[in-house]
């Protein structure tokens, strides 16, 4: 059966589930078409990734995080809470994320005004494996909290992160993120070196309530380098919607590697900026090539 009819049966296997209401406004057909295989296969998201992977011939391997039926709660600096990603960095005005949870149900789905409990669950071995053995371990370009953070929720995402021995690289992103709103690229590097720590000291027989509760000055850390060893930026050409406080991030350790990552910066990746970055000809976007070539070098 031809790619394209594989693909649009996934597709339609979506349509003929998703609730009337559903807005699919902005949503993104691969997400939409690995749900619908996700569903035809009696929501084994490790059968459906490994279905599409074989499919469209993808290199290397492709294994989800977790296979755990979760939703992901947002906190914000005011107090608010929101459930579900799709809400996320979308309150106006912006408002800076604290920190995310994951819980059991959609606030809809919830019953009655009670705070629900944060869920937890556990990365499997084989992908434990596979992080802790690769020869470049990668933080991308994403949804910071939403992509990149959620990731290292998990029960042993952070020890397999520690035990990795290969570089680790974190590619913040190009262009506008709204969950990125109040932060410094310094911070940004902290969250993530912080929520691997915080894996890390599960399971210490000194890690109990107390130590949970405990605010990021007052927990015990590791080098900051162990977990990040380099942060990829190109600010000669290459807009960023957060301040690239570099000295801050070498304090830690951390090379801050800036060099060219862009061909050119055309009108037509100025469109959407602001007038002075559209003046200064920044790209929002890298280009992929540029990229896998310093991204091989680094693993190799």
């Amino acid at each position: 059966m031809p790619m394209r009819s594989l693909l649009l049966r996934h597709l339609q296997w979506f349509s003929n589930r998703k609730p009337a209401d559903f807005n699919l406004c902005g949503a993104s057909i691969g997400n939409l078409i690995i749900t619908g295989c996700w569903l035809e296969h009696d929501k084994d998201i490790v059968a459906a990734l490994y279905l599409l992977w074989n499919l469209l011939g993808v290199k290397g391997n492709v294994r989800p995080i977790t296979g755990a039926h979760l939703h992901l709660r947002t906190l914000y600096q005011d107090g608010v809470e929101q459930v579900g990603q799709h809400l996320m960095g979308k309150r106006r005005p912006p408002e800076k994320i604290q920190r995310i949870d994951l819980v059991k149900l959609l606030e809809e789905e919830a019953m009655g005004d009670t705070r629900q409990e944060s869920q937890v669950c556990h990365l499997d071995f084989v992908s434990s494996e596979l992080i802790a053995s690769c020869d470049l371990l990668v933080f991308p370009m994403g949804s910071f909290f939403g992509s990149v953070l959620a990731n290292l929720l998990p029960v042993g995402v952070g020890k397999a992160i520690h035990k990795c021995q290969s570089p680790k690289i974190f590619i913040p992103n190009t262009g506008i993120d709204p969950e990125m709103h109040g932060y410094t690229l310094s911070e940004l590097v902290l969250c993530i070196v912080r929520m691997v720590e915080d894996d890390m000291l599960r399971g210490l027989e000194e890690y109990d309530d107390t130590m949970a509760r405990m605010t990021i000055r007052d927990k015990p850390h590791t080098n900051p380098r162990d977990i990040i060893n380099f942060v990829l930026v190109d600010t000669q050409n290459c807009h960023y919607c957060v301040p690239i406080d570099r000295e801050a991030i070498e304090a830690m350790g951390i090379v801050v590697m800036d060099m060219p990552l862009v061909r050119s910066c055309s009108a037509e990746f100025t469109s959407t900026l602001p007038m002075e970055d559209a003046t200064n000809r920044k790209s929002p976007t890298l280009d992929p090539t540029k990229l896998a070539e310093v991204l091989i070098t680094l693993g190799s």
